[in-house]
């Protein structure tokens, strides 16, 4: 079965949560459309990888550097995050990843609210 990683990020200056442990609303709200789109595909979520309060053009990012780390180990084959935006707004990264890393380490990328898929 094909496992995906699923990937969701908030910037600080978009937050909505009133405690530092409870999720943004849209935090959640990403999760729950990429567990849906997930379970659609037949896809079993490996893990959830969250960054609250960061920004994408923070590459110290926490879950992402961990998401990343469990990519190149080949923990699961699909990367899905909400859009390109959520991932990465560096084209940098973006290129050094989704065009590259990813692609030799046989994942492939998707974002449902861009149409984006790497594999295509």
């Amino acid at each position: 079965m094909t496992k995906a990683a699923i990937y969701v990020r908030l910037s600080e200056e978009d937050r909505d949560k009133t405690t530092e442990e409870q999720d943004s609303d849209s935090i959640v709200n990403q999760k729950n459309l990429l567990k849906d789109y997930a379970g659609k595909q037949g896809w079993e979520i490996y893990d959830i990888y969250s960054d609250d309060d960061y920004r994408g053009s923070d590459a110290t990012r926490p879950d992402l550097n961990r998401m990343l780390k469990d990519a190149e180990e080949r923990k699961f084959q699909v990367v899905l995050c909400k859009t390109l935006s959520r991932f990465a707004r560096d084209v940098t990264m973006v290129d050094t990843y989704i065009n590259n890393k990813f692609f030799e380490w046989g994942i492939h990328f998707v974002a449902p609210a861009n149409f984006a898929d790497s594999s295509q």
